[in-house]
């Protein structure tokens, strides 16, 4: 239940716009109260009328009412007649006979005015509420009657209010969502070796150029993955990439002869502490040719781009030939080519299930290890709102960027962390995923879009959802 107190001091012989004459001398003072308790608009009220002169053949009708933003919905609460003197004689009469105004026949309460006293009244009402009345108007209408019944004067006062309901403060209801458990923890480690060979030659010769320092790395690489205690090596693939000069099928042949050339080197080293080797041809590296181009600032660059990128070639072979035309060629071939001639050794190798105490120490070191279960316990062991929960959380959508889990769960974070843009955001892409609509319904309704935030939750009802129903009746309202 939400109350709004608000007081009022109606001048009704001056309302700006509304009021045309003074009808009568004096002040009324209004307290109002309304509350919307379940599927009902209570309204109490207090007027204070000591400061009232009344005519004695005047009577005031005042009604309060509810109306829409727009005007196209109201609600009257039962009036309040006040009379004076001989008005009040009159009044009964009438009444008595059946001819009395309607308004004043079914009032709530009759109230006798005596100029120059301290009097106070209370008015009471209650109505079905209904989803207009949380932006609605309350109003305060005053028609003030003489002799004969004759009007005298009709003051509607508008008074300004906290919205009776606000559905974008309901407390909606969210939920996380467990990830399903990682059966074996399948991870990879590569490493890209830039292992020098005679042109044409596919032999590893430690002491040519380079290759020394090279194989130093391949080593202490290899090694490292191996003599993790956490991991169970189960694989070993060794990709080998050419620069684009040559033809396709030379730069292949070439290529897989090299990479089989190096797991022969590591086979050599390393005996049977490793897994069956893998090699494969990755290709003529156009790719890493691009971005290379793209940081450099050779004269032909945006010529060599053009061509890179460009369809009307039949064949990667005929845009080598293109490039072997420009003045630039030689550089690209002496300096760029040789960075793109590279083995790709990569490791597979299954992790270790770890422990709660484990998880909240590796997600900050070597996040990669952990399942997104793993996260999410690391997460909810945190308090709501922790940063420790919100690293977590964003860690895991990092690491598992196709998770829908992951997305709903850090937009959960983000709602009740007071931020719906964005959980909006984060859903947004994913919105026809189950689960997604309720969280969707609550963000829109928080940012005020409560008709996006109708349709989102009527569509998680329709799926479903626990939360969803409860949802779309605070929305409206109704709890």
């Amino acid at each position: 239940m939400k109350r709004i107190q608000l007081t009022l001091i109606a001048l009704f012989a001056a309302v700006a716009g509304l009021v045309a004459q003074n009808a009568y001398e004096g002040v009324i003072s209004y307290k109002i109260s309304l509350d919307k308790t379940g599927n009902k608009v209570v309204l109490n009220g207090a007027a204070d009328m000591s400061n009232l002169k009344l005519k004695s053949t005047q009577m005031i009708i005042v009604t309060p009412i509810l109306r829409s933003e727009d005007g196209t919905s109201r609600v009257e609460f039962p009036s309040v007649v006040i009379t004076g003197r001989n008005r009040t004689k009159a009044l009964k009469r009438e009444i008595a006979f059946s001819s009395a105004l309607p308004q004043a026949k079914h009032a709530a309460q009759y109230i006798r005015r005596h100029n120059g006293k301290s009097e106070q009244f209370a008015f009471t009402g209650e109505h079905a509420y209904a989803s207009w009345m949380m932006d609605a108007k309350f109003v305060v209408r005053e028609e003030v009657r003489g002799c004969a019944k004759c009007p005298v004067g009709l003051s509607s006062n508008i008074v300004p209010f906290d919205p009776l309901f606000n559905p974008a403060e309901a407390p909606y209801l969210l939920a996380h969502i467990t990830p399903a458990e990682e059966v074996e923890k399948q991870r990879e480690s590569s490493f890209d070796a830039y292992i020098n060979f005679k042109v044409n030659k596919a032999d590893v010769l430690p002491e040519y150029r380079n290759n020394k320092a090279e194989l130093e790395k391949i080593k202490e690489f290899v090694s490292t993955v191996k003599a993790n205690p956490n991991y169970s090596v189960n694989k070993m693939i060794i990709e080998g990439f050419a620069s684009p000069e040559a033809s396709i099928a030379h730069n292949k042949a070439l290529s897989e002869r090299r990479a089989k050339r190096l797991a022969e080197e590591l086979v050599r080293k390393y005996g049977k502490t490793l897994p069956n080797i893998t090699t494969e041809f990755g290709g003529e590296d156009w790719k890493g040719l691009k971005l290379a181009i793209e940081k450099s600032d050779i004269a032909d660059r945006d010529r060599v781009l053009e061509i890179i990128n460009s369809d009307k070639y039949a064949d990667d072979d005929a845009r080598e030939q293109a490039l072997k035309q420009l003045s630039s060629y030689r550089h690209i071939l002496d300096q760029i080519y040789p960075n793109l001639r590279r083995n790709t050794i990569t490791m597979g190798y299954i992790v270790r299930d770890y422990t709660l105490e484990e998880a909240r120490e590796i997600i900050k070191t070597a996040p990669k290890e952990l399942s997104e279960a793993e996260m999410y316990r690391v997460a909810m062991s945190y308090p709501e709102g922790h940063q420790e929960r919100l690293f977590a959380l964003n860690t895991t959508l990092k690491y598992f960027p196709e998770s829908v889990t992951g997305r709903i769960n850090l937009a959960v974070a983000a709602f009740k962390g007071g931020d719906a843009q964005q959980a909006i955001a984060l859903l947004s892409p994913i919105q026809t995923e189950k689960g997604v609509s309720n969280i969707l319904g609550a963000a829109y309704a928080r940012t005020g879009d409560f008709a996006r935030a109708e349709t989102f939750f009527r569509k998680a009802v329709a799926e479903g959802d626990a939360n969803a129903q409860r949802n779309l009746d605070m929305l409206l309202g109704k709890k």
